[in-house]
């Protein structure tokens, strides 16, 4: 049972409102409707990279009490501004203010879906820099805590102790 995998455990699907493109300099310039944002880097290749080193590891014991079912499908939606803003004004903190995730859990047992993240690339690398934080790092603590939060719920030392554990062998 110790040896199971992430991929044993989790479906995850990637969504994006961006359109990507990769140019010349390695930069990203991300499009959204009438919008161009450009980055260093891109928060959809850092989602998908660390979904990919996830379901490589190995899934610590510890957490298996809190898993529903053999194969729960996790879905991640990168989005835009204006999405993350209305999603938390109309379902959390009725605040129209962007933040950089939000996390759905559903807690029905007829679907093998364990819940939806929303992220936002503008306000994640903006508190990413703020928090003078590498944004990349900050990402993956995103993707990460995200996941934690559909298992756990709430904030408390042993979600913070798995946080860490598993950004750990990510970084290994």
């Amino acid at each position: 049972m110790n040896t199971l995998k992430f991929s044993d455990l989790f479906v995850f699907h990637i969504n994006s409102e961006f359109k990507e493109t990769i140019y010349r300099d390695n930069s990203y310039r991300v499009m959204y409707e009438n919008y161009h944002i450009s980055f260093d880097f891109s928060v959809t290749v850092c989602v998908t990279n660390t979904l990919a080193r996830l379901n490589a590891l190995l899934f610590p014991s510890s957490l298996l009490q809190y898993i529903k079912n053999s194969k729960n499908i996790v879905n991640y939606h990168i989005v835009a501004l204006d999405t993350i803003e209305d999603l938390n004004f109309f379902y959390y903190k009725k605040q129209k203010e962007p933040t950089d995730i939000l996390t759905f859990p559903y807690q029905d047992d007829y679907t093998n879906l364990l819940g939806e993240i929303f992220m936002n690339p503008e306000t994640t690398i903006r508190k990413a820099l703020k928090k003078q934080e590498n944004v990349l790092n900050y990402c993956k603590r995103l993707v990460i805590h995200g996941l934690l939060h559909l298992l756990l719920g709430q904030h408390s030392s042993f979600f913070d102790l798995m946080e860490d554990n598993i950004l750990g062998k990510l970084d290994n």
